[in-house]
C-alpha cells in the first residue's frame, strides 16, 4: 500500500499539537500554581525575557498635563459598516486634556467585550475610571481606548464578519477622525473572554497592525492554535509577533483552556506575560485587574508625540 507522507510543516504542526496535549495533561495533574485563598497579587506568573537587553540608560518620562482636566471624555459613535451592511457601534475614550486641534498624536487600545455583552462591559468594570486614575497619578501615559460592539457573539471567527468590520471600518474611522498615531507600535488589542479570542485571532492574523495583545480569561477559538503557528512560521512576519498578556482566575471554569494556550505560547518564539490571580470568570475579577491590564498596554505602546 502506498503511504503519502505529509508536508514537513504539517509534521511540525502535528508534532507540536501532540506535545501540547501531553503538556495539557501534565498541567491537569500538576496545576501551574497552588492557589491559596485569601492571598493577594498573582498566584503564579511567568514572563519571557526580552529578545534584547533593555537600554538601562533610557528613562520614560510621563509628560505633565498642561490643563486642569482630571477625567477623560467618552464619545458614542455609530457608523455604517461596509462589511456588515448595517450599523456598528463603539465607544471612544479620549484622555484628559485631549485637544482635537492639537498636533499631539496618541496610541490606541482596542478592547473587546465578552459573549452576550455589549461594548459598555469594559465601562462597567471600571476601565475608563481606572485609566483616569493612573494617568493622574503619572503611572501610565494617556492613550485612546476604543470599545467596539459585536452584535452576533455566537459565531466562530471564521464565520463572523466582526473582525473584518473592526479592521476595515472601525480602525480607519478612528484614525481618520481622531488624533492618533497609526503605526503598529501605537496600536494594541485586548479583550475579556470571547473578546480575548478576537484579540488573539486578529493580533496574530494581522501582527503588522498590533504591537500587543491581551487575552483576559480567554479560551481560544477552535483551531486558533494552528493559526498562531502559521503566523510564527511565516518568514514575512519575522520580527512582527505581538507581545501577549495572558491572565486567568484560579477558579475560572475555562482555566484549563487558558493553560493550554499558555503552554503553546511557551513552545514558540513569542514574548508573553502570564498571571494567575484569585478569582472566577466574572466582572468582579476583571474589575480587580483593570490596572494590571492598562499598565501592560502602556508598557508596549508609544507615548503621545507632537508632530
Amino acid at each position: 500500500m502506498l503511504i503519502r507522507l505529509p508536508h514537513p510543516r504539517r509534521v511540525f504542526t502535528l508534532a507540536l499539537g501532540l506535545i501540547m496535549m501531553l503538556i495539557q495533561a501534565s498541567c491537569a495533574l500538576n496545576p501551574a500554581s497552588s492557589a491559596q485563598e485569601g492571598g493577594s497579587g498573582a498566584l503564579h506568573s511567568t514572563l519571557t525575557p526580552p529578545t534584547s537587553q533593555p537600554d538601562t540608560n533610557t528613562q520614560i518620562t510621563i509628560t505633565p498635563q498642561s490643563c486642569s482636566e482630571e477625567t477623560g471624555s467618552i464619545q458614542d459613535i455609530t457608523i455604517l459598516s461596509s462589511v456588515l451592511g448595517e450599523d456598528i457601534n463603539f465607544k471612544v475614550y479620549l484622555p484628559a486634556c485631549y485637544d482635537e486641534k492639537s498636533s499631539r498624536r496618541y496610541s490606541v487600545l482596542y478592547m473587546l467585550h465578552g459573549q452576550s455583552s455589549l461594548e459598555d462591559q469594559w465601562v462597567r468594570v471600571g476601565l475608563f475610571e481606572k485609566m483616569d486614575e493612573l494617568v493622574q497619578q503619572g503611572i501610565v501615559e494617556p492613550f485612546l481606548i476604543v470599545l467596539p460592539n459585536e452584535l452576533r457573539s455566537n459565531l466562530e471567527a471564521n464565520q463572523s464578519p466582526f473582525g473584518d468590520a473592526l479592521l476595515q471600518d472601525v480602525i480607519p474611522y478612528v484614525d481618520d477622525h481622531f488624533n492618533t498615531c497609526s503605526e503598529r507600535d501605537c496600536r494594541a488589542i485586548g479583550g475579556l473572554s470571547r473578546g480575548g479570542n478576537w484579540a488573539v485571532h486578529l493580533g496574530f492574523a494581522h501582527p503588522e497592525l498590533f504591537k500587543a495583545v491581551g487575552a483576559h480569561s480567554t479560551p481560544l477559538f477552535y483551531g486558533e492554535i494552528i493559526n498562531i503557528i502559521r503566523t510564527v512560521e511565516d518568514p514575512a512576519r519575522v520580527g512582527l509577533l505581538p507581545v501577549v498578556f495572558i491572565d486567568v482566575g484560579h477558579k475560572d471554569p475555562d482555566r484549563d483552556d487558558v493553560i493550554y494556550f499558555l503552554t503553546t505560547i511557551q513552545q514558540l518564539p513569542i514574548q508573553y506575560q502570564f498571571y494567575e490571580y484569585l478569582g472566577y470568570h466574572d466582572e468582579v475579577y476583571w474589575s480587580a485587574h483593570t490596572a494590571d491590564y492598562l499598565k501592560f498596554y502602556n508598557s508596549e505602546l508609544v507615548p503621545p508625540q507632537d508632530q
